[in-house]
């Protein structure tokens, strides 16, 4: 088992390694998207006052620590670049 656990850990390190290296070729991102993203961000960052109270958010879902941890693990996602990462 615990050969294993070590040989899938190897595993794992080196698909980080190579996507890390691969990444950009392996899903083409063009300048196009990298524009749009930008705009994104932009746009999010103009709208970070927004608070689940003026969504009309029942009081029932406005635990603001869920919102927060929700918020961050949403940042997270543009620093995954292998699926192993998610898990």
């Amino acid at each position: 088992m615990l050969i294993q656990n070590t040989f899938f850990t190897m595993l794992q390190g080196l698909e980080k390694y190579l996507m890390t290296k691969i990444y950009h070729k392996t899903f083409g991102v063009s300048e196009l998207d990298r524009e749009r993203d930008e705009a994104l961000h932009v746009r999010m960052r103009a709208l970070n006052f927004i608070k689940p109270s003026h969504l009309d958010i029942p009081e029932l879902y406005r635990d603001e620590k869920a919102w927060i941890l929700a918020m961050k693990e949403l940042h997270k996602i543009n620093n995954y670049k292998v699926l192993l990462n998610f898990s």
